[in-house]
Order: structure tokens, then C-alpha cells, then sequence
């Protein structure tokens, strides 16, 4: 038997060799190194036990081979404690002659091969090839058995994964992407599996989805220029399936190399074509991390078995995205991109529908241009286009998301107002249109200001038909049209009469600060338990030259909306600050003067350093004076409300919390800021004594004050029982009509005056 033919089996066997005779041990040793890569030799039956135990918490050895004959253990014994622990173990016998007890004992242990002393390296060969080969089949057949097992697990695998795609909705293209990328990648067991679809010029692959099995995760928006990765583009253009296994050393994929394939671990792609009707629409990429992967053809055959299905889903996208286009087309203005009239009428529909069901308003205007025909016979229809772009831009600027805008044709626009609570909504959203004509429009090096006509109509009030509405909106239009354009009307004369009032309200209130039309109001404070004056609040009134005194809730709203509630604050501030002064000076009046103060001003930036500068100016005692706001607007931004409290009281200005119990502030609030006072609202005194409510919550605000060591007054006392009532829970401090309405200046003059002579 040549060497070489025993070798080729032996050669990765592991061998434990058990002899008791020290020369022959290691001569035969030295034979059987040349046969075996692993050798291990023991110098008796109980060290070879103990090797061979060892063995078994790693890989027991291929073959032992032992000596019959010695001390303490022998070589008998010690191969059946061995095939008790590993029954398929392979033993060959050395013996100095032959014996038929032992070879009965052989026999009985399954021990098919032996030797005879001294070795003679024939029969040794002999031997050795005989166990190496046996014990080379079973392998073989071992394996042969694990890997048609394998096989049929991997496509069973396969089948149920096939079996579930078949079941995905291929309507819905963006879940099929992930969900090919995401089935693909935990069937084959790989690191990432992506989907990459050209663009329209074929000079770009935009990832459409891409699965990491790792970080279970999907990405995508990446991209791939073919001027960058010319070999791939050109690789993957046959449309046939690439197979690359060693990613890294594959001319096809260089490109890669060390920016992609090194950075991210990649050793192994496997590329498969999305084809639908022989147009190459992108690629499937699978990839693999760590080691070389060898791509079957089972993978393979998997692999397209989703491509094809994607191909499918990827079509069916287009076909829905091409419908999507049609139908946008057909429901929207090509010009303006807002919708047209066909879905500008149905949205109006839906939106009766609606506040029909809700028991709401809504509002429609309707829109036109003024002299845009002018724009079009002068510049052309080029300009005039250029004009109804940019209008409806801005127009879309200046509308709630809950809004329609729409162009019906020519210079005609419409707009819904859904869910409208009241007129002042309706007012606001058309002023806001009317100023996207302040800015002048340049087209072509010119200049052109353009105005607008806007007529109104409500539902339910006008009609309940989307016929009439749009009817109704258009006849309004036209009369703004014939009032000088640049305007809006209502349909109905009341409604448009109210807005005017309004727009003309705006006017005279921005004139009437600067003509320093507006008066202060004191109304007094007492004390109940004497009778006596303690403070005065400062209130603000309208002297209109023409209309008279007009009450602040006809003009405050208004005023905080236009952004001019700060500049009467002010005025306010100055006028009562220099009375109260005088009085102070005159000896008529020692109590402190409370002033009410907006939120804007509040939040107002310079507010403190413009207070510091008023009291400066009139040298006005800080100690005398009181400023009121009330817990709704502290509650809009508590956090900086706090802030800014801290400031003005670190002034030594007194601080109130008007209409307490209705802003709905926590105590956690309460406690944080530096009141000193807190103003019972007059909806609960109206209630008292006879309302259980009123009295249980004003009772309440009562205790709250005492328990946090807080002065509380009560405004809008109005009778007896209500003084009695304050007076008998603890608040002597009281404000209302029940003492003194509010007063001029001079008539408040006359009152101090007529107290102190008393």
C-alpha cells in the first residue's frame, strides 16, 4: 500500500495511540506521526482514559490504537469504557501474537482491525487505510445526509416565503417594495437586500427600498450615477442575472471596492433584473457581510421568483401613479395647480354637506381681478398668466388648511370658508386677501399693482344650494365691483353694512390715537367695613367726536386684533398716572391707582423699561400703584407671564389677578407668581347670595386669598346682599355700582373733594 494513497485519508484524523513499553512507544510514535497531522500518545490504559475523556468536550479522536497486554488497565477494558462513552468509536488492537480469547473479546467490542508485534509497516498501512477510508465514507455519507436535509429545509423555507408573497397586495406598491426586501433578506439568511429603479433618462438608480436583516430597518432615497459607476450601469443593462461572488476582486463591482463594499463589510452581491415587457426597470440587490458567498441556484431561482412578482407590483404602480396624473389633471387648473371648477363644486357640496350635518356656517367668496383684461391686451397673455400664478400663490398663503381655493376660469377665483364661527372670522380671512395686492407684482421690468373684487355669501343665511351660494357670491362680487373695486361685499345689505362698521371702526381707532381721543375712568374702591376709599381703577373710554362715549368692549377686541392695544395701554398709563399724582399732591385722594394691563403689552419686550420711564417721568410712586391682568391671559404663556412678573414686581409695583376662577390657572401656577391680589370676577358675584355655586366658588377664592396671605376685593358688587355677603365671609375690599359707577376725572375730583370735607 503506497504511502500517499493511506495519507489522503489520514491525513486530517486525529489519532490516540496507548502504549505501555516505553521503546516501542516511541518508535511506533514516530511512524505514526508520518500518517497523522494530530497525535496523542499515552503511556497507559489509565492515561489513555483520561485523554480520550477529555477529548469529548471537544472532538474525540478518529481512531485509537492501543496496546492489549497492561498494568492496571487494559488495553480490553479500556476500549470498552471508550465505547461506552462513544460507541461509533474506531479501534485498532496491537497485540504480540494472536489470542482467541481476545480476539472473541475484539469481536464482542465491534474491533474489527488489530495488529501483530512487532509492527511491521505493511500491515500497518494496511490497517490504517482500511479504518481511514471507513471512517472517510461514513463522513461523506454523514454529510451527503446533513446536506439533503438542508436542502429540503432551505426550500421548504423558500416555499412558505414564495406562499406568503403570494398573498401580498400588489395595489399597495410601497408595502410589496419593503416586504420583498424584508422576506428576501430573512429567507436567504443575508446582511441587506435593496430595490433600485432607474430614472426616466436611465442615467440613475434611486433606491426604492433598502432592508438591513442587522438593524431590521428599512432606508431608502439613496441614489447611483452611471457616470460614476459606468462598469456597473454597464453590467447590469443585459438583464440577466449577475452573480458575484467574491464582490471584492470582481472587475464588475471595483467601483465599489473600498467607498462601499470595505466600508460596510460586503463581500458577496447577487444582482437580479426587474423586467416588465423586456424593459429593464432596476435591479434586486442581495448582499452578504463577513465571508464569501456562494449564490446556488436554488437562491437564484427564489431570487426571481419575487423579482418577478415585484415587476408585476412595480407595473401596477405606474399604471396607478399614470391615473393618479390623469385625474389630477382633470380635477385641477393646469395654470395654478389649485383646483378647477369641476372639483372646486364638489368640494363646495361636501363642504353644505357638512356644516349641514355640524349646524355650522361656512362662507364662499368669490374672487375676480380687477381690469386684468387691461394686463392682457397690454403685455399679453404671457403676463397675464404670469400674474394669476403669482396671485394664487399669495392667495394660498392667506387661507387655514381647512379652506378650498380654487380657480374657476379667466380672472376668477373662489374660496370655501368651512366651520365659520362668527362674521369677525369671515372679516379677517378676506382683509388678509385683500393685502397680497399691497405688493406690487413685476413682470416683464414692469410694475403692476393688481386689486381684487370679492363678493360673499353664507350658508346657511343667503341659500342652502351650492348653486345659489356660488350665484349669490358672484352677485356681491359685482357690487364691489361697481363700489370701486379693491373691496368686498356681502350678499345680504346687514351683513355688509356690519363689516363696514368694522373696517371703518379700524380707521377711526388708529385715528383716534393719534388725535388722543381717549378719556380715563376712575372707579373707586372702598373699603365696606368704614365706607372708606382705599383704591381706584383706572378704566379706559372712547370719546368719538362724533358718536360720543363708546365702551371698551366695542372697540378693546378690535383693538387687540390690529395690533394697537399697546399704544392705548400706554395713553391709558400716562393720563391716570398724572391725575392720580395731582390728586396726590392736592391731598385729596392717598390710595393706590390700578391699572389693566393687555397681554401684548405684557409680553412686550420693552414694557418694563417703558414703565420704569413713565414713572420716572412723572415721578410716580411705584408703592401707589397696581397693575391688573387677568388669569386667561397669564394661562396663554404662563412660563413667560411669570418671568416678566417678577420683573415688574421687583419694581415695588403691586400686582393683581383680574377675573380670577375663570382662566382656569393651577394652583402650581398660582403659587409662582408675585401676586398680591387676587379680583373675584363679576359673574360669580352676580350670583351671590342666592346662586349655591357662586357662593360655594366665591367663598373658595375667599379662602384661597386668606390661606396664601393674599388681599382678594370683589368687583361688580351691585347690592346689598351681595356687600352683606362679601362683608360676613371676610372680603371688605369691594368694587361695583353698589358704592360708584365709574367716574371722569372731574366728576371723581368732585367725589374726593366732597369725602374729604366730610
Amino acid at each position: 500500500m503506497q504511502f500517499n494513497e493511506v495519507y489522503k485519508y489520514t491525513k486530517e484524523l486525529s489519532l490516540l495511540y496507548v502504549e505501555d513499553e516505553a521503546d516501542v512507544r516511541e518508535t511506533t510514535t514516530t511512524l505514526l506521526k508520518n500518517y497523522f497531522d494530530r497525535v496523542v500518545v499515552a503511556k497507559n490504559g489509565e492515561e489513555g482514559l483520561l485523554f480520550y475523556e477529555e477529548s469529548l468536550q471537544t472532538k474525540v479522536f478518529d481512531i485509537v490504537i492501543t496496546d492489549i497486554n497492561m498494568p492496571r488497565l487494559s488495553g480490553v477494558e479500556m476500549a470498552k469504557k471508550m465505547k461506552n462513552l462513544h460507541e461509533e468509536q474506531v479501534v485498532i488492537f496491537v497485540s504480540a501474537h494472536h489470542e482467541k480469547d481476545f480476539l472473541l473479546e475484539a469481536i464482542k467490542l465491534g474491533v474489527n482491525y488489530y495488529i501483530i508485534k512487532p509492527i511491521d509497516l505493511a500491515e500497518l498501512s494496511n490497517v490504517l487505510y482500511k479504518a481511514a477510508q471507513n471512517i472517510s465514507n461514513k463522513i461523506s455519507v454523514q454529510k451527503q445526509i446533513e446536506d439533503e436535509q438542508k436542502k429540503i429545509q432551505k426550500n421548504e423555507r423558500y416555499k412558505k416565503a414564495l406562499e406568503y408573497w403570494s398573498q401580498i397586495d400588489l395595489k399597495e406598491s410601497d408595502f410589496s417594495l419593503k416586504e420583498a426586501t424584508e422576506l428576501s433578506a430573512k429567507t436567504l439568511d443575508v446582511a441587506r437586500v435593496s430595490i433600485w429603479i432607474y430614472n426616466e433618462n436611465k442615467d440613475k438608480l434611486v433606491c426604492q427600498d433598502l432592508y438591513s436583516l442587522k438593524d431590521d430597518t428599512h432606508t431608502r432615497g439613496m441614489s447611483l450615477e452611471k457616470q460614476l459607476y459606468p462598469n456597473y450601469f454597464q453590467t447590469i443593462s443585459s438583464s440577466k442575472i449577475v452573480v458575484i461572488n467574491d464582490a471584492r476582486n470582481d472587475p464588475r463591482t471595483s467601483e465599489f471596492a473600498s467607498t462601499y463594499l470595505e466600508a460596510l463589510d460586503i463581500y458577496s452581491m447577487l444582482e437580479i433584473p426587474l423586467v416588465q415587457d423586456s424593459e429593464l426597470l432596476g435591479v434586486i440587490c442581495h448582499e452578504t457581510t463577513g465571508r464569501i458567498h456562494h449564490w446556488d441556484i436554488d437562491e437564484q431561482k427564489f431570487c426571481m421568483s419575487i423579482a418577478n412578482n415585484l415587476s408585476l407590483s412595480l407595473e401596477i404602480k405606474k399604471r396607478n401613479e399614470m391615473q393618479e396624473m390623469l385625474d389630477y389633471q382633470a380635477h385641477h387648473d393646469q395654470l395654478t395647480k389649485l383646483p378647477n371648477r369641476t372639483l372646486f363644486l364638489d368640494r363646495l357640496h361636501q363642504a353644505i354637506k357638512q356644516n349641514k350635518r355640524n349646524e355650522t356656517k361656512m362662507a364662499l367668496l368669490f374672487i375676480d381681478l380687477d381690469n386684468f383684461k387691461q394686463i392682457n391686451d397690454s403685455l399679453g397673455h404671457d403676463a397675464g398668466d404670469k400674474v394669476l400664478q403669482e396671485i394664487a400663490q399669495r392667495l394660498g398663503g392667506k387661507i387655514r388648511e381647512s379652506d378650498t381655493l380654487a380657480r374657476l376660469g379667466g380672472d376668477e377665483f373662489t374660496l370655501i370658508l368651512n366651520n365659520i364661527i362668527d362674521d369677525d372670522t369671515i372679516i379677517d380671512i378676506v382683509e388678509n386677501i385683500l393685502q397680497v395686492t399691497q405688493k406690487l407684482i413685476e413682470i416683464q421690468t414692469q410694475q403692476l399693482y393688481v386689486t381684487l373684487s370679492i363678493g360673499i355669501s353664507i350658508y346657511p343665511n343667503d341659500g342652502e344650494s351650492a348653486e345659489d351660494l356660488l350665484k349669490y357670491a358672484d352677485a356681491a362680487m359685482y357690487k364691489s365691483k361697481e363700489s370701486g373695486k379693491n373691496t368686498y361685499h356681502y350678499y345680504t345689505q346687514e351683513m355688509t353694512q356690519k363689516a363696514m362698521r368694522r373696517v371703518q371702526m379700524e380707521t377711526e381707532l388708529r385715528m383716534a390715537i393719534e388725535n388722543e381721543e381717549f378719556v380715563v375712568y376712575f372707579q373707586p374702591q372702598f373699603d365696606a367695613r368704614y365706607d372708606t376709599i382705599i383704591g381706584m381703577e383706572a378704566l379706559v373710554r372712547w370719546m368719538h367726536p362724533t358718536k360720543g362715549l363708546i365702551s371698551p368692549l366695542d372697540f378693546i377686541p378690535i383693538a387687540e386684533e390690529i395690533g394697537v392695544i399697546v399704544d392705548i395701554d400706554k395713553c391709558v398709563m400716562k393720563l391716570a398716572m398724572q391725575q392720580v399724582k395731582a390728586w396726590h399732591q392736592n391731598g385729596l385722594y392717598g390710595g393706590k391707582l390700578a391699572l389693566n394691563l393687555s397681554t401684548v403689552m405684557l409680553q412686550c419686550d420693552t414694557f418694563v423699561p417703558n414703565i420704569q420711564a413713565f414713572l420716572k417721568s412723572i415721578d410716580f410712586d411705584t408703592s401707589r400703584l397696581e397693575l391688573e391682568i387677568t388669569e386667561g391671559h397669564i394661562m396663554k404663556d404662563p412660563e413667560k407671564s411669570i418671568q416678566k412678573l417678577h420683573e415688574i414686581a421687583a419694581l415695588g409695583i403691586n400686582i393683581a389677578i383680574d377675573d380670577f376662577g375663570t382662566g382656569y390657572s393651577s394652583l402650581s401656577y398660582l403659587k409662582k407668581l408675585p401676586v398680591h391680589k387676587l379680583k373675584i370676577d363679576k359673574s360669580f358675584v352676580d350670583g351671590i347670595p342666592f346662586d349655591e355655586d357662586d357662593c360655594a366658588i366665591t367663598k373658595t377664592i375667599i379662602g384661597l386669598s386668606k390661606n396664601l396671605k393674599l388681599e382678594v376685593i370683589a368687583e361688580g358688587v351691585e347690592t346689598l346682599d351681595q356687600r352683606d355677603f362679601l362683608l360676613q365671609n371676610s372680603c371688605q375690599n369691594i368694587q361695583g355700582y353698589y358704592y360708584c359707577k365709574p367716574l371722569n376725572a372731574h366728576d371723581m375730583e368732585e367725589k374726593l373733594s366732597e369725602i374729604l370735607i366730610k
